[in-house]
């Protein structure tokens, strides 16, 4: 298997080449969640790596924008090339999901611990489940690792805050026009009246607030922070690697391949393929 993915690296194989089987999962109140699997060739049985955001799976066939010259996704081919499963998940209330988006909520809390499970139960799957991406993906893969579902191996946080109130939305306590979401559908919730009617750090904070809850992650963690997004991780998670942010030259951006989301795969390899992740 592994010379085999080696092979198909050096055919220059990409991600052009993958056609995403579009799935729908039911989860704990009765929501359907779209999700986008990118499976390698082969039964498997395959390790996973999640990424999910509002940012729509459909998303994927457009060319990267002049702002963002990467992916926050991270390399699709990269992972499906090394015999990953990379699931794509719209979060409620964005894409092809149902529900209402509310940002960060108890319910799209949730929804990651179900959508995981479900994941680790397919015939295709070797039952450990990893997180990957940056931003908005990174924001949800603290929640992810904050609920512990039984069948996450490990995340792969990149450049994604814990804290939106002090660390986004009221950085010194002075309300920002930056929520960090964009649906990019029409929407029953107002994202921006909402944190206007929450203008001191209270109920409506605290439970979208994972920083809070750092101590309580088990599973192995690789983290980067940039900047005001750097992370402090608890000495109590015996598992984490806190890198530092890498500086990184626009070729590898426009590649859409950076050097940190290669380290991260070669740490997903070592917690859910028992591999060193490298060809």
């Amino acid at each position: 298997m592994r010379a085999h993915l080696c092979l198909q690296a050096r055919r220059g194989w990409n991600a052009e080449n993958i056609k995403p089987h579009q799935v729908k999962i039911r989860v704990h109140d009765g929501i359907e969640i779209a999700v986008a699997l990118y499976r390698p060739e082969g039964d498997g049985p395959h390790p996973v790596v999640l990424a999910a955001s509002p940012y729509r799976c459909d998303n994927n066939t457009l060319p990267a924008t002049p702002q963002f010259l990467w992916r926050e996704t991270g390399p699709i081919e990269l992972y499906v090339e090394r015999g990953y499963v990379y699931a794509q998940m719209d979060v409620r209330g964005c894409g092809k999901s149902g529900g209402e988006l509310r940002f960060l909520d108890r319910n799209e809390q949730k929804d990651l611990y179900d959508v995981i499970e479900w994941l680790a139960r397919q015939s295709w799957s070797n039952g450990k489940v990893g997180g990957i991406g940056q931003s908005y993906f990174c924001m949800v893969q603290w929640w992810t690792a904050i609920q512990r579902p039984p069948s996450l191996a490990c995340i792969a946080a990149f450049d994604g805050l814990n804290d939106p109130y002090r660390a986004s939305v009221y950085q010194g306590g002075i309300l920002g026009d930056f929520l960090a979401v964009e649906p990019r559908r029409e929407q029953t919730c107002d994202l921006n009246l909402l944190p206007r009617r929450h203008p001191t750090y209270d109920e409506f904070w605290r439970e979208r607030c994972a920083a809070e809850h750092l101590h309580e992650i088990e599973v192995p963690l690789y983290s980067i922070g940039v900047g005001a997004r750097s992370t402090c991780i608890p000495a109590s998670i015996s598992t984490a690697f806190v890198a530092r942010p890498v500086r990184e030259s626009s070729k590898y951006r426009a590649a859409g391949s950076p050097i940190r989301r290669v380290r991260g795969a070669r740490w997903q390899a070592r917690w859910q393929a028992g591999r060193s992740g490298s060809c």
